[in-house]
Order: C-alpha cells, then structure tokens, then sequence
C-alpha cells in the first residue's frame, strides 16, 4: 500500500507542478544557483572485507541536508560544489555491528542543463529541464568509533571521480523543484595502526529532493 501512494503522490505532484509551471528557468552565463535538498546515502552492498577476504564490511545508510552552489560560465554550462551535514554511517563485520564513522564528501561539478531540450518533445514539458555532469570528490572520514577487538581501526580519506545527474521543475521565475541523484566513487583503505588490512568500496547513490534558486 506504501509504495501504491508514493506513486499516487508522485503523479500528483508531478501533475501539479506542470499545471502551474512556467517556461524552464534562466541557466544565463554569469547567472548563480543554490540548492537546498534532503539527501539519502546508499552505500553499495558487500563493501568490501579485511583479513584477506575472511571478514566483509558493510556501510550503513543515513539521511542528511544537502546544499549546491554552481554558477554559470557559459549559458547552461556550470560549476557547481556539493556540499552536505556530514553523514553518520554505521558500519557492520560479518553483519555485526562493530562501529560508526562520520562521512563528508564535497564535490566539484562541471555539468550542462539541457534548456528546452524536452520542450521539443512536448510543449507541455518545457519547464522540465534535465542536467547531467562529471566531477570530483574528497571524502573526509572521521570520528570513528570501533568496538573492541576493531578499535585500532581507521578508515581512510580517499579521492576518486562522481557523476551527477537529475531534473529541474520549474514552479517559478528563476524556482524550480529538484529531483537528482550521485553517484560518488569512494574505494577506501582501511587500516590497523599503519597497516593496510583492507580496502572499504563505499561507491554510494546519493538520492535527493530540493529546491533551487537561480539569481
């Protein structure tokens, strides 16, 4: 029944927004836009093991805030950092719960906003503007806390690449809704004092809703 009213409710909303929807937002050279949104981290399932393969990690999922700010150096063409509250993710051996980490992964984006691309599907979709983009990303890691026999151990920060891509809704002049989603490449070296012990593949979906303004 759950997932019968989330569809109902997504089509509702879907069809409301388009009812009242004005031509997709300006995305003008020099223009900037922020973004508040609710993200939800998905780390990839069998994230990895330690001990030569004997023990297998797993990383929890968590619900946090999320925020943009990109600007446009060319029409419809952007930068734009990825920042978030940091994530609270708990972390399992063998399915046991053994610990929790602190997770922050901002990332740098160059990504294009394709304005009235769906327009010339249908006019009735021009206020819906997809975008899609390639970046960086720095994953800090902290406050770990292991239960003992792990308390020796520490997951390391790593850097790798990240994709972005999602649909505006334009509600208002220069408003729109968000719906988007990251994949974040994230492969990070666990360690016993300063021994490499194992490697984590976090590789999270960061699946959001938000809110955009461009100015």
């Amino acid at each position: 029944m759950g997932k019968k009213f989330a569809v109902k409710l997504a089509a509702a909303l879907t069809l409301t927004m388009g009812a009242v929807a004005t031509p997709a937002m300006g995305q003008s050279a020099g223009s900037w836009s922020l973004g508040a949104s609710v993200g939800w981290v998905i780390p990839k399932a069998n994230n990895g093991s330690i001990a030569g393969g004997a023990l297998r990690t797993d990383i929890g999922n968590d619900i946090k805030p999320t925020f943009t700010v990109e600007y446009f150096v060319l029409d419809n063409l952007g930068i734009q950092l990825l920042g978030a509250v940091p994530f609270a993710q708990t972390v399992r051996i063998n399915g046991e719960h053994v610990g929790n980490v602190q997770h922050l992964p901002p990332a740098l984006y160059l990504q294009y906003h394709f304005r009235g691309l769906l327009g010339l599907l249908s006019p009735s979709l021009a206020y819906i503007t997809p975008f899609a983009g390639v970046g960086v990303e720095h994953s800090f890691i902290y406050d770990e806390d292991f239960n003992a026999p792990f308390s020796g151990v520490h997951v390391r920060d790593s850097t790798s690449y990240t994709f972005h891509g999602g649909l505006d809704f334009t509600v208002k002049k220069n408003q729109a809704v968000r719906f988007d989603i990251y994949y974040i490449n994230i492969d990070s070296k666990i360690r016993a004092g300063t021994t490499t012990i194992g490697t984590t593949h976090i590789d999270p979906l960061v699946w959001n809703v938000g809110y955009v303004w461009t100015f």
